[in-house]
């Protein structure tokens, strides 16, 4: 057996200077094949090529070279997505945009008859999808449903295709739905009941092939891509609005991620109300009103399904398994023991890996250092926002903005968690003149390192 060369563990954690033109080569072919943002930044595309490294078992500059030789093959994107992509995802997320989806476009597609596609794209471990289908079928017999879920990420798909989930998938899903929903495995696995995988298929998609998902090139009548628009290049979201409108019914719905929505609106499509659904552009020219409602988690628990339940589950001492986890602690993190460490880095890779409180009690030990940081501040309405705590959210945001008048990126994310369209726009117009104030090719903080050209650009996207 020939025996691997493991990367040991005192490779560089940061580039160094002599790999830089591989590196910046290598993120070039990595947006053209893949649009995310994350290959363009040294650190990410560094980060990701040590651990492909490490768990290939090849000299990491060896792979950098040989990667930055010639253009990604297919085989090459599928090695690199699990470690570029952020593969954060749970049942029932967004109870919000849930809602919209249960009490408005459900009913409505159910009254249409014939069969409803759905497409999840970025779908990840397949969360979504199922969670689509369960709400579905209250109004839709499965037999009516056709949902796809399409990720570059093939170890991603094969956890979806298998419908198995650990705890982690099912943080704040309260205890009946998971009875209701799921069979109980050992070891506090659950699987998918069979019930709720009819009509679903997983397969590898990237969003920049411009054609159609589905082979027999029929529209879908709702596309979900929730939060993963932010991880792409501003070409790489044009190619992707682009390929949902063709892709789309034109009585269809696209629906994303709050942070997302003034990116959608700009290309043309329209808000439903003050959520993250979004009607097909055509959609205005029918006269339809949307209907402003908020939709909340209060009263949102399906009535029961025509289907029998055990009169118990055999929990035992895993009964509150599936419960929202319990506060954090309001003892904070010991401190790193290098004064120079940089607590906000951490936090994003806590953040970015779904350690959620960890980042924010790394964040909480950034605002003690220094009240005067807006910083921390933005990162944990971010972070806030991401879990769905949208108050808390508001509340950095605000001190964020109050800190520091021009900070861009926290009167952005405020606008898409603005309560009404009058704050909404508000916000938006504030960001839109601090961005006119600062010179084209500067780099706007906590943007992703966007240009002020580029997220102006971005604010009032539209198709050329």
């Amino acid at each position: 057996m020939t025996q691997q060369n493991p990367v040991p563990e005192t490779a560089d954690l940061c580039p160094p200077l002599e790999c830089a033109g591989d590196l910046a080569i290598l993120g070039n072919r990595v947006e053209s094949a893949m649009g995310l943002r994350r290959g363009r930044r040294p650190e990410d595309l560094w980060r990701a090529l040590r651990e492909l490294a490490r768990q290939e078992g090849e000299p990491l500059r060896e792979l950098l070279s040989r990667l930055a030789a010639s253009p990604l093959s297919r085989e090459d994107t599928d090695r690199l997505a699990p470690h570029l992509t952020v593969g954060e995802t749970y049942f029932f997320r967004d109870m919000e945009t849930l809602g919209v989806l249960r009490d408005r476009v459900f009913p409505e597609l159910a009254r249409r008859g014939g069969t409803v596609r759905i497409w999840c794209a970025g779908c990840s471990s397949g969360e979504e999808a199922y969670t689509v289908a369960m709400l579905a079928q209250e109004v839709l017999p499965p037999e009516r449903l056709e949902i796809l879920g399409t990720d570059l990420n093939p170890r991603s798909l094969r956890k979806a295709r298998k419908g198995h989930y650990t705890r982690w998938s099912f943080r704040g899903v309260p205890s009946p739905w998971v009875e209701r929903f799921f069979t109980r495995l050992p070891e506090g696995v659950r699987s998918v009941k069979p019930r709720f995988r009819q009509g679903i298929s997983f397969r590898e998609g990237n969003l920049l092939d411009p054609a159609s998902p589905f082979p027999d090139g029929r529209p879908a009548d709702v596309i979900l891509c929730r939060n993963v628009l932010i991880y792409f290049e501003e070409a790489a979201i044009r190619r992707v609005l682009s390929l949902f409108r063709q892709t789309l019914s034109p009585e269809g719905w696209l629906v994303v991620a709050p942070a997302e929505a003034p990116l959608v609106q700009g290309f043309g499509f329209h808000p439903l109300g003050r959520t993250s659904a979004f009607l097909h552009p055509s959609r205005r020219a029918s006269g339809e009103t949307p209907r402003e409602r908020e939709y909340a988690l209060e009263g949102f628990l399906p009535p029961p399904l025509p289907e029998e339940l055990p009169t118990a589950l055999p929990f035992g001492p895993e009964e509150d398994l599936f419960l929202p986890p319990p506060p954090p602690q309001p003892a904070p993190l010991p401190l790193p023991p290098s004064p120079e460490e940089d607590l906000l880095a951490t936090a994003r890779q806590k953040a970015d890996a779904g350690l959620h409180e960890e980042a924010l009690c790394l964040c909480s030990q950034a605002m003690e250092r220094d009240r005067t940081d807006p910083t921390p501040y933005y990162l944990s309405g971010v972070i806030h926002q991401e879990r769905g705590a949208t108050q808390e959210a508001r509340n950095a945001l605000r001190r964020a903005v109050y800190l520091d008048p021009s900070f861009v990126a926290a009167h952005h994310a405020l606008a898409s968690l603005a309560p009404d369209r009058e704050s909404e726009a508000r916000h938006l117009r504030n960001a839109r003149e601090l961005l006119l104030a600062l010179p084209e090719d500067e780099v706007v903080p906590e943007s992703g390192g966007l240009t002020a050209s580029a997220l102006l650009e971005l604010l009032h996207i539209a198709p050329r």
